[in-house]
């Protein structure tokens, strides 16, 4: 962004002469950072919504929990890829602003580049935003991935559809990597359940006038429709299909966003089912999804599922910092307190970090009603 770097270096030079009068400019006095969370995600942009929702909750739960709340956070907009990619330069560096951990990085390129950075830098990444294949299978040892895997939550789609007694379905994908990934899925998981594929739109993530691919699928017959896109293509595509008298069930990818899909298709969005890569935080049978209420409500806020994953992301980190063993705690103590401690609960929700327990961690599929709350 044109002249936004000024103000931040004329802030950074502000803080460096503010330092130097309170310390009479001695190296010898200068402090160590404090222990810090770099967290990147969107907080600008069409995906502002979700990135701000996760940070809400990241920040309500770090907060209220005793160890959590001595954490310091570097928080960067990775909208603003590269004021983004210099935050996360500076990060990775050994003792740099005192970052220890990341968190964020939503979609499936953020996260897939940010598992590669972590693994490098040799610096825990907790709670990435994404189930995709390359995130949750890691072997590096430095990645906790959180989320219920993409090929999870897509099987569990098909499955939930041929429940409702769906035989014809259809999918919109995006044309990506993403899309190759998920495809794949959903012929698999059809196959297992009955399920005819009758149809597979593509198109480029984040697009609209999708009436080719509304066409295509409305021609193919389906009786459910599944879209594995961002809530842009998906909200457009259903209200298509809705306005030409679509009355089978549609369901959506869970980084969809319930409040922006909601925005978009208003009152049409009555009925939609979306399969969460986290519980649902409408489940008040579990303290985490109650307790985060409280807490949203003391801010003035509402919770939705990124707000409830942001939460659980903190707690994850603030069980890291209590099992750390050294005194400060290290990216090296920390990484050995998250892989040494297998589960985490979270809530009466149980985390599951090992690479091989990670199918484990628990979805949500849930049902919006006309208003966009999330309806159990």
């Amino acid at each position: 962004m044109p002249g936004f770097g000024l103000p931040r270096a004329l802030a950074g030079l502000a803080g460096a002469l503010a330092f130097l009068c309170a310390s009479g400019g001695s190296a010898a006095q200068t402090a160590r950072p404090a222990t810090a969370v770099g967290v990147s995600l969107p907080l600008s942009g069409v995906s502002a919504e979700i990135g701000l929702s996760f940070l809400d909750g990241f920040k309500a739960c770090l907060a209220a929990d005793p160890v959590g709340k001595t954490l310091a956070l570097r928080v960067t907009d990775e909208t603003e890829a590269e004021l983004a990619a210099e935050d996360l330069k500076g990060w990775e560096a050994s003792g740099k602003d005192g970052v220890l951990m990341l968190t964020g990085f939503f979609s499936a390129p953020a996260s897939s580049a940010a598992v590669k950075r972590a693994n490098a830098a040799k610096i825990p990444l907790v709670a990435p935003m994404s189930g995709g294949a390359a995130v949750v299978g890691d072997a590096g040892g430095w990645v906790f991935p959180i989320r219920s895997p993409d090929k999870v939550i897509v099987s569990g789609l098909v499955a939930q559809g041929a429940r409702l007694g769906i035989k014809r379905l259809a999918v919109l994908a995006t044309r990506d990597a993403e899309g190759v990934e998920l495809v794949p899925i959903v012929r698999s998981a059809a196959a297992a359940n009955g399920v005819q594929l009758v149809a597979v739109a593509e198109a480029e993530l984040g697009s609209v006038e999708l009436d080719k691919q509304a066409a295509a699928i409305l021609n193919a017959r389906p009786e459910g429709v599944i879209a594995l896109s961002g809530y842009q293509s998906t909200a457009d595509l259903f209200l298509r299909l809705r306005k030409a008298g679509f009355a089978g069930q549609l369901l959506a990818f869970g980084d969809v966003g319930s409040r922006p899909l909601t925005r978009l298709m208003g009152a049409t969005v009555r009925g939609v089912g979306i399969g969460l890569a986290v519980p649902s935080p409408a489940n008040q049978s579990f303290p985490l999804a109650r307790e985060l209420d409280v807490l949203m409500r003391k801010a003035g806020k509402t919770t939705d599922e990124f707000t409830l994953e942001g939460c659980m992301a903190a707690r994850v980190i603030a069980d890291a910092m209590r099992k750390s063993t050294a005194n400060p705690p290290t990216r090296e103590s920390l990484r050995k307190a998250l892989e040494s401690s297998r589960t985490v609960d979270v809530g009466g929700v149980v985390v599951h970090l090992p690479r091989e327990d990670r199918d484990k961690n628990a979805g949500e599929l849930v049902v919006l009603g006309a208003d966009g709350r999330i309806l159990r």
